[in-house]
């Protein structure tokens, strides 16, 4: 059973439309699972991109930096 403090830091996140940045897709699923779906992957990117998508936005950033995207 999920924890009700990560239940709620969850629905934050929905709420505030956090733009979320992952290592790969795997990440950006499991996310997805939760309704979680302004999510962009870092696999393959060239960092301007990414800051490209994060300029004045709220960022999340989650990493486990395990070997699988």
């Amino acid at each position: 059973m999920i924890d009700e403090e990560i239940i709620n830091e969850i629905e934050n996140v929905k709420e505030k439309n956090y733009l979320v940045i992952v290592e790969g897709k795997n990440d950006k699923t499991a996310l997805a699972n939760f309704e979680i779906l302004n999510v962009i992957t870092l696999e393959n990117k060239p960092l301007f991109k990414i800051i490209e998508c994060v300029k004045e936005k709220e960022v999340l950033i989650l990493t486990d930096l395990d070997n699988e995207g």
